[in-house]
């Protein structure tokens, strides 16, 4: 026998679907819907306790999308469809125990995010950095070279001409 996972929300001490607030799950009760392609019917659930806790539940207005939430571990049974991230879609689905979520799960997502983040923000610097060189690079001469001294020079970022007009205007010509 092949056990599943489920992310659902967790209200008042009573499990419910995420998405939709009318679905609830207590442990023990069968629950049947046909599954269908296209995200069309069925109980959705992964095959490991990871997949579950990163699930990527859709937004629906009036859904508990923004309920604590807990896993829970379900038999299913009855046709099915795999969909290509890796959500599983069942007939009939029974819960048998809740989960929970590993201990600083909120932390951990939100840490994610920060390093995604910041790993975005480094990545951004790095081309301005890029850019700046290349562009100092295709201004200068080359019989110029770029010393330690006059490498933040304001002409060094700029061609000839272009500092040349910036002068006549600072002078008032």
């Amino acid at each position: 026998m092949d056990f599943y996972y489920k992310l659902v929300a967790k209200v008042g001490g009573q499990l419910y679907s995420i998405y939709d607030v009318n679905t609830d799950y207590k442990v023990g009760d069968v629950l049947s819907q046909p599954a269908r392609p296209g995200h069309r019917g069925g109980y959705y659930c992964y095959a490991s306790v990871q997949e579950a806790i990163f699930a990527d539940v859709p937004y629906k207005a009036g859904g508990n999308f923004i309920a604590p939430r807990t896993v829970i571990k379900c038999i299913c049974w009855g046709d099915f469809v795999v969909y290509s991230n890796g959500k599983m879609s069942f007939t009939n689905l029974m819960p048998v125990a809740e989960l929970g979520l590993p201990q600083g799960y909120k932390a951990n997502k939100d840490s994610i995010k920060r390093a995604l983040m910041e790993q975005e923000s480094w990545r951004h610097e790095q081309l301005e950095r890029e850019f700046n060189l290349n562009l100092v690079r295709r201004n200068r001469a080359p019989e110029q070279s770029l010393s330690f001294h006059d490498s933040n020079l304001f002409e060094n970022y700029f061609s000839a001409s272009a500092v040349a007009e910036i002068e006549r205007l600072i002078a008032g010509d």
